[in-house]
């Protein structure tokens, strides 16, 4: 849990998740100005594997995200980050849980959208299509990622859209691993909009266009890889269309899992019948280079 200057909100974020069985919690502190560390040491005897971090400054969320998983992948089999200003749902773990012992790479859940005027439930089933697309990160607040796919991954990185830019990378890692990213259509987290949040007060340093222009060359050239370089066969969109199949085979949507199997597993759990790299999104076959061709074309 990355927290800075959100004490007004710090006390219900950390008692929806401090009182959670074979679960630890890292609160990295951010260089805080206001009483979040009179808050973190109100919560040290909860009987809990809990901890703080105090870099001593203000490195941004991604660095703190980077932090908190480096004190604690040693000892997890799944990883997520928590913000400090929402209330988890009673059950929001063992439900993501479940889906990660039955063989899913990653799972998230429905949440509850609160501002002063409404509440609104928001949920978005699993579109392989939808994230390189949109550069709204709709996967939510609540979601685990298998330790492996997180570190496969690679770390946070950016300002802003550092969430964003990390979902794609575990998208891709799930694709070429065979995993599949599962929705759970259930509400697991209260997210408060709120003004002070850092997408509103760091608004001019949104920076998600950068990481989909980057995810999109990142998997245009595993694209290259595959049909060959300048290729202006029919072969390669078949081959691609393909590809397509499968992983639209790896988009669930399910309801919580009533009986899961014991441990994450070690191997894919998603067979594919199609033998191409998992790198490649659906969206890249109408995608155009900025020279305005689109792949597979000739040029002039």
């Amino acid at each position: 849990m990355p927290t800075y200057n959100q004490a007004q909100w710090l006390p219900g974020a950390l008692a929806s998740v401090v009182d959670l069985d074979h679960a630890g919690l890292c609160v990295v502190n951010d260089g805080s100005t206001d009483s979040t560390a009179k808050v973190l040491k109100a919560f040290d005897d909860i009987g809990t594997d809990f901890w703080t971090l105090e870099p001593g400054r203000n490195e941004g969320t991604a660095a703190a995200i980077n932090r908190g998983v480096d004190s604690m992948s040693v000892h997890m089999e799944a990883l997520t980050w928590v913000s400090s200003d929402n209330v988890m749902h009673r059950g929001w773990l063992p439900t993501l849980t479940a889906e990660l012992e039955n063989g899913a790479g990653a799972a998230y859940g429905g949440f509850y959208y609160c501002t002063p005027e409404r509440v609104s439930y928001l949920f978005k089933p699993y579109d392989p299509e939808l994230l390189i697309n949109d550069v709204n990160c709709y996967f939510g607040p609540a979601f685990l990622i298998r330790k492996d796919v997180w570190l496969e991954a690679g770390p946070h990185r950016g300002r802003i859209s550092h969430d964003y830019d990390h979902w794609l990378r575990v998208e891709e890692v799930c694709w070429r691993r065979g995993l599949p990213i599962v929705g759970v259509d259930q509400p697991l987290c209260w997210y408060s909009a709120h003004d002070k949040r850092v997408t509103v007060t760091r608004a001019r340093e949104f920076d998600a266009h950068h990481w989909q222009a980057e995810a999109r060359k990142r998997r245009g050239i595993a694209c290259m890889l595959l049909t060959g370089s300048g290729s202006n066969s029919g072969g390669a969109r078949r081959a691609l269309l393909a590809a397509s199949e499968w992983w639209l085979s790896c988009s669930s949507v399910r309801s919580p899992t009533s009986t899961p199997k014991s441990g994450f597993g070690g191997g894919a759990c998603h067979e594919s019948a199609h033998p191409l790299p998992g790198l490649l999104s659906p969206a890249l076959l109408n995608w155009r280079h900025p020279g305005g061709h689109r792949r597979g074309e000739r040029r002039g």
